[in-house]
């Protein structure tokens, strides 16, 4: 691929967005997301989805199991050994990073990529420039990053198509042109893959098709990789003829996955709502000590009872109280570490899972 073949795939893209099933998916892609945003205006906290999807989308795409320490790896001093768990655990703290980063300026540039690199490998910033070498595997030469100035050519053209912001909102179109050139240039040496990913994600944040990054960081690629690979070696072959077929299995698949998530966030407020009219009418408690706990519930991960007693300026006695009737009816469970007693939200849990 040339930088040309990216200019010539954009006016491609532009000329087929308003045509036969491509307009049709769009239209539906833009009606999931309006529903998805209503959603996400009504939600405690929709980085609670953040945290843990993005979390077992790399477990699943890293073949690992979700463990009780992976999953509480909020608790502060708990350390994750385990070079996979690091990873998934790490996948989540750039999404966040990079949310916040666009949430103040609209606006990606080469310094960013390489930030959210770093963070997704753990690694110290110590050069502010892009990879130029072979990709090899077993000393066999599998792929040939762009050369110098072909390189930076084709990152300029990437921000340039990442950061446009289209009135008609069609620049979703470019999504799977994005993907593919920054797999194409692989500016980094290692986590390139999953660079991409959260790229995606963000990258309909940018041009204000959905509100927080919970789509691209889950692990619907992986599930489908044999029929993703495919894709990728016929955009190899021929990048404008193959882009369509690539963007519109892309579309298709956003389209399952914000139907997956509109689903989760409508059984977290069903559940939150059968919440509170249960304890509302329940004489052991006060109305808006149980509101505010159970809002609490739902904002949060995993809390202490110090933890509820801050949030909520309730005595630490009261605390304990509420929340032993909570366990003991089986809504939240508690677990020990390192002599602390740590709660979470046994229902809320099973449809994030």
């Amino acid at each position: 691929m040339q930088s040309k073949d990216i200019d010539d795939c954009i006016s491609f893209l532009l000329q087929k967005h308003q045509h036969g099933d491509f307009t049709n998916l769009l239209k539906e892609i833009r009606k999931k997301f309006t529903v998805a945003n209503r959603l996400f205006t009504v939600t405690d906290n929709p980085f609670l989805l953040i945290q843990y999807l993005s979390i077992r989308s790399r477990a699943s795409i890293a073949n690992i199991h979700i463990e009780k320490k992976l999953e509480f790896s909020e608790i502060p001093g708990i350390k994750l050994d385990n070079i996979s768990h690091k990873e998934t655990y790490r996948h989540k703290d750039a999404i966040i990073y990079w949310f916040s980063k666009i949430n103040r300026c609209w606006f990606l540039e080469k310094i960013d990529f390489i930030r959210l690199n770093s963070i997704l490998r753990d690694t110290e910033v110590l050069d502010y420039s892009y990879r130029k070498k072979l990709i090899r595997e077993n000393n066999t030469i599998v792929h040939t990053t762009p050369n110098d100035s072909e390189l930076d050519i084709v990152m300029r053209k990437f921000e340039k198509v990442l950061n446009s912001k289209s009135k008609d909102s069609h620049s979703i179109i470019y999504i799977g042109l994005l993907h593919y050139c920054f797999l194409f240039a692989h500016p980094f040496d290692d986590a390139n893959w999953r660079t991409s990913r959260c790229i995606l994600d963000l990258y309909l944040i940018l041009n204000r098709s959905i509100q927080f990054p919970v789509l691209f960081s889950w692990g619907w690629i992986w599930k489908n990789k044999i029929i993703y690979y495919e894709h990728l070696k016929k955009l190899d072959h021929n990048l404008c003829d193959n882009i369509m077929g690539f963007t519109i299995w892309i579309l298709e698949k956003t389209i399952s996955e914000t139907k997956n998530l509109i689903s989760r966030m409508e059984q977290i407020l069903i559940l939150k709502n059968d919440y509170l009219s249960k304890y509302s009418k329940d004489d052991r408690f006060e109305w808006v000590d149980i509101w505010k706990m159970i809002i609490y519930l739902f904002s949060d991960s995993i809390y202490t009872v110090k933890d509820f007693s801050i949030a909520l300026n309730m005595a630490d006695t009261e605390c304990e109280k509420y929340l032993s009737y909570l366990v003991n009816e089986n809504n939240i469970t508690y677990y020990s570490y390192k002599n602390d007693i740590y709660f979470i939200n046994n229902k809320l849990f099973e449809i994030l899972k």
